[in-house]
């Protein structure tokens, strides 16, 4: 299971952790339930905790898409560099 809770107005950067498989008691005579394994990104330097907790199957999806992501990124980049290079010649050789 994944869910998101935020409450930002900026942030200093990120935070990533592991947390394995657990037990979580509850409180009185309710037992306990296992808590599976999840990624949690926290933004740090915030007044309020804003985090993602992803489940392994979740994490491992967004890594593949933010492979795919970053590599458009990275395209666009490239094209934009081209065409402000092309811009500058254009203007020298007038």
């Amino acid at each position: 299971m994944s869910y998101i809770s935020t409450d930002v107005d900026g942030h200093d950067g990120l935070e990533v952790q592991y947390r394995p498989e657990r037990l979580h008691a509850h409180h009185g005579d309710f037992g306990s339930s296992l808590i599976p394994a999840s990624v949690v990104v926290d933004l740090v330097g915030v007044g309020v905790r804003s985090y993602v907790s992803l489940s392994i199957t979740d994490a491992r999806f967004l890594l593949g898409e933010l492979a795919k992501v970053l590599a458009e990124h990275d395209a666009a980049e490239s094209a934009q560099t081209d065409t402000t290079v092309d811009a500058v010649d254009a203007g020298k050789a007038a």
